[in-house]
């Protein structure tokens, strides 16, 4: 098991600044042996909404109604390996 711990840019924040994070946070995530169970915890300051896509991983009671960009931005991370 891998943990790794963030604490995600604002949406205030620029986007060459959120897109660094989360490309570092994908190479971090690389370099765990596929055989790992991942568990990226912290603020990742993301919203899942209610969209189909991603009801597999949030279910159909999340607190919001649409996934805001670091909601995206963190999905793509967890659906890369």
């Amino acid at each position: 098991m891998s943990i790794i711990s963030v604490h995600a840019p604002t949406k205030e924040k620029d986007e060459e600044e959120k897109e660094k994070f989360y490309e570092d946070l994908q190479k971090i995530h690389n370099k765990i042996p596929k055989h790992d169970i991942v568990i990226i915890m912290g603020d990742l300051n993301a919203k899942i909404g209610k969209e189909e896509v991603y009801k597999q991983v949030a279910g159909k009671y999340t607190l919001h109604e649409s996934t805001n960009g670091n909601g995206e931005k963190g999905m793509r991370i967890r659906n890369s390996k």
